[in-house]
């Protein structure tokens, strides 16, 4: 029902906003969303499409800030040979020793190479994709919250709203291997702009702890 959809809706945010205020994530959302249309203008000027450029772009653009410093690729593991490593890691500028929040970015668009094979990788992918690795604690174990990027090159944003609700849905019924997926994780819709759009979720880990992850769309097409 829809009015169960907001109250699990207030029911995240209420509890984003505690994790935010503790790690000053609030205040790098807000400066990420005041940078976007220098983000999306570049892009478009420069061309770029590919999910590293605009990765590489993002923080090029972001990394301007005098309290927070934002690292691409930035690895999970330092003492690890074969470390994964998220797209943009997030830290307090002068103390590259603790991250306090990290995103992992992902293409929405339908004209991607063999997107048949890799249209849920926003959701799960043999381990590629972008919750399935919060999920399955390969990205950001340490954090009780982080955020994903979403490039939208095609559609908009109701329709890829509803398509990745749907891949979440197809989940539950146990697409993927090694993680339990429920009706509790589908996105909440935050709020919808003309250049981005917010939403929010809940995870449940193979730890059994939860992450909170905090979606932010970019229109790019």
């Amino acid at each position: 029902m829809l009015s169960d959809s907001i109250s699990q809706s207030n029911s995240i945010q209420n509890n984003l906003t505690q994790l935010e205020h503790k790690k000053s994530i609030t205040k790098v959302i807000e400066y990420i969303k005041m940078k976007l249309p220098d983000f999306i203008s570049i892009a478009k000027m420069e061309g770029i499409r590919v999910e590293k450029g605009l990765n590489h772009l993002f923080v090029r653009i972001m990394d301007d800030h005098k309290l927070f410093q934002f690292m691409h690729e930035d690895i999970e593991h330092p003492i690890s040979g074969n470390s994964a490593t998220i797209d943009i890691g997030i830290y307090t500028k002068g103390d590259s020793s603790t991250r306090f929040f990290a995103i992992e970015a992902k293409r929405l668009d339908t004209s991607i190479s063999n997107y048949n094979r890799r249209k849920k990788e926003y959701i799960a992918n043999n381990n590629q994709g972008g919750i399935e690795r919060f999920k399955k604690e390969i990205h950001a174990k340490e954090l009780l919250c982080a955020g994903m990027s979403g490039y939208v090159q095609s559609d908009n944003f109701n329709t890829w709203h509803n398509r990745i609700n749907n891949y979440i849905n197809e989940e539950i019924n146990g697409s993927t291997i090694g993680v339990v997926w429920n009706s509790n994780e589908l996105l909440q819709i935050e709020k919808i702009d003309t250049v981005y759009a917010t939403y929010i979720s809940k995870h449940l880990r193979i730890s059994g702890n939860e992450i909170y992850l905090y979606h932010i769309w970019i229109k790019l097409e």
